[in-house]
């Protein structure tokens, strides 16, 4: 009986956990579009500045992915928020997804071929 008793526990924390956090993912334009929308939303260009002064979507904040301090300067600006991302193409905030701890923030995402898409 004891037994069970762990088993479900360690079963039920297991599901618990891994829902606080989803997973990093690359989304469409479409589901961008609706994230944006989310409660907790931060949204971050991560072109270089000369990039993002030639044009960005309102309400972005410039971290350049090139800057030596690029990770510190994310997760400060989006720690525990649904932390959406994006560049050009999509190639820069791919590789921004994939090097980032998706645990410190809510959720993260990019936005699939960029702004270009």
């Amino acid at each position: 009986m004891k037994f069970k008793f762990y088993f479900l526990l360690t079963v039920f924390t297991v599901i618990t956990v891994s829902s606080c956090h989803s997973q990093p993912r690359s989304i469409s334009v479409t589901e961008f579009k609706s994230e944006l929308n989310k409660k907790n939303s931060v949204l971050i260009d991560v072109r270089t500045p000369q990039e993002f002064a030639s044009g960005h979507i309102q309400g972005a904040t410039n971290i350049d992915f090139y800057a030596k301090d690029f990770e510190s300067q994310i997760y400060t600006a989006g720690e525990k928020s649904n932390v959406l991302i994006y560049c050009a193409s999509g190639n820069r905030s791919g590789q921004a997804l994939k090097s980032l701890n998706a645990g410190k923030f809510k959720s993260i995402s990019d936005l699939s071929g960029g702004i270009c898409a």
